[in-house]
């Protein structure tokens, strides 16, 4: 049988420094030029302006790249890696049998979660974690979660023990996705830092951010249902969670969260089982993952039974 746990905890950190806020999709001045020009055109050719909008939509703006080394850096393993028909990115972290795999954010890279990789060391697991296409050190100007997703997959496949998944923002979608779509077949645990757990959140504030018309809307979102492969609606997570074949979750989610939003969290927390939410405080999109705190209840997490 089943057992089912629910717990939530806190965490309140007082900022020293202002919490970094997220690149947006499309720059300010930019977007102001995109919702003009959606306002006039999009009404008139409908097909036309979805097409634009899905360009932006899978364009990440800028790369993630380290300014300076440091040791977690100059320890790791560094590989390139086939996924479809992509080289990529592959860092590795220790030799242990049971495996803990990365999956970075929109304009971010895997070596952003490396401050998950010692305690993990320390615990005799091996870590390992990538940069999809276009982001990081990989090459590629565009990515959609599909492809993101079959990346995930490819890395668990070839890292064969994987016990856990740490995603943070759209790393974490995006494993909830490859398990929804069977990419990933079961997964002892899953950890979702600051991740959309509703896709079709996702879609539609982007589609309200850059002024779509009605008819535009419509074709956009019958597009992402396309190369999803699902009904647009299913990218829910509430929808389909008790069906994936997950033995725990742990939700790590800042109240502040300009990115994506708390409540999306904290809704999907309370209808689920077998579900665990830390809330933290002061922390923001993108401290989370570097917070001590943090840290230790994610590592603890995954190395207790």
């Amino acid at each position: 049988m089943k057992t089912f746990i629910k717990s939530y905890s806190e965490i309140n950190v007082e900022p020293k420094q202002p919490v970094r806020k997220s690149k947006p999709p499309i720059h300010p001045i930019l977007l102001k030029l995109v919702q003009l020009g959606f306002g006039i055109v999009s009404p008139v050719f409908p097909k036309f302006c979805a097409q634009i909008a899905y360009r932006f939509f899978t364009t990440p703006n800028g790369r993630a790249q380290h300014h300076q080394s440091d040791d977690l850096l100059d320890q790791a393993k560094i590989s390139e890696f086939m996924s479809g028909k992509r080289l990529l990115k592959l860092y590795e972290w220790g030799s242990g049998e049971k495996v803990v795999v990365l999956a970075h954010g929109w304009n971010s890279m895997g070596t952003a979660l490396r401050s998950f990789v010692p305690g993990l060391l320390k615990a005799g697991y091996k870590v390992v974690t990538f940069d999809g296409p276009a982001h990081g050190d990989s090459p590629g100007k565009r990515l959609n979660l599909p492809v993101f997703a079959n990346v995930i997959k490819t890395v668990v496949n070839r890292s064969k023990h994987v016990e856990a998944i740490i995603g943070h923002s759209f790393g974490g979608g995006t494993a909830l996705f490859a398990l929804k779509t069977k990419l990933i077949l079961n997964l002892p645990k899953l950890i979702l830092i600051a991740s959309p757990v509703d896709i079709t959140w996702v879609v539609d504030s982007f589609i309200e951010k850059i002024g779509l018309s009605k008819r535009s809307k419509s074709i956009y979102r019958e597009a992402i249902s396309n190369k999803m492969g699902i009904p647009f609606e299913m990218g829910d997570a509430n929808k389909y969670f008790d069906q994936l074949n997950v033995g725990k979750t742990l939700i790590v989610h800042d109240k502040g969260d300009q990115s994506v939003p708390y409540n999306l969290s904290e809704n999907f927390f309370e209808k689920q089982q077998n579900v665990q939410l830390i809330a933290t405080t002061g922390l923001g999109h993108f401290k989370l993952v570097k917070n001590k705190s943090v840290i230790e209840k994610v590592t603890r997490f995954i190395v207790e039974n």
